[in-house]
């Protein structure tokens, strides 16, 4: 069993200080930032399976770094199971619909009885967690953003300027 300051050291050694060696390479701190909110939102996108590709494809478009939005989109995923029913929920009631159930034997039932039917539910599920999850991730993207912009630029002052940090 994990202690606290080893689960610490664990978080520092595989998410902060790759964090902080893109700004060493060079990536600025509102590049990174954008990196960070843009991967977080991508890995909390509640559709399975196409995250890393659509980060992939952010990341080239916008000119990111691709390790660091990847890294942010990787410790985001556990948000991605967490918040899905969540995001649906919200979404449906955007949509004013009721979400599918999601029991294994209601689902069952629901395949067999009617495949066709319960895919287009099924479809209409993941479109009502997308819809939950824009109207959350506007604000989350910009909130991350923000909250993370004047860290990067203090600790990439830091690292310009050591004399600063006596």
């Amino acid at each position: 069993m994990q202690t606290t300051s080893s689960v610490n050291e664990l978080i520092r050694r595989k998410i902060i200080q790759p964090l902080l060696g893109f700004l060493r390479q060079g990536v600025t701190p509102s590049k990174l930032s954008l990196t960070v909110a843009l991967g977080v939102i991508i890995g909390m996108l509640p559709v399975f399976g196409v995250a890393a590709l659509l980060c992939a494809l952010v990341a080239v478009s916008l000119r990111l770094n691709m390790a660091a939005i990847q890294l942010t989109h990787y410790v985001a995923t556990p948000l991605q199971v967490l918040l899905f029913i969540p995001f649906v929920k919200l979404g449906g009631v955007v949509l004013n619909r009721a979400p599918m159930p999601f029991s294994f034997s209601q689902l069952y039932h629901m395949f067999t009885t009617d495949a066709v039917a319960t895919f287009q539910k099924l479809w209409f599920t993941f479109f009502m967690g997308f819809t939950g999850w824009l109207l959350v991730s506007i604000p989350v993207a910009f909130l991350l953003y923000f909250s993370t912009l004047p860290v990067f630029k203090k600790i990439n002052a830091d690292q310009l300027n050591p004399a600063s940090q006596a």
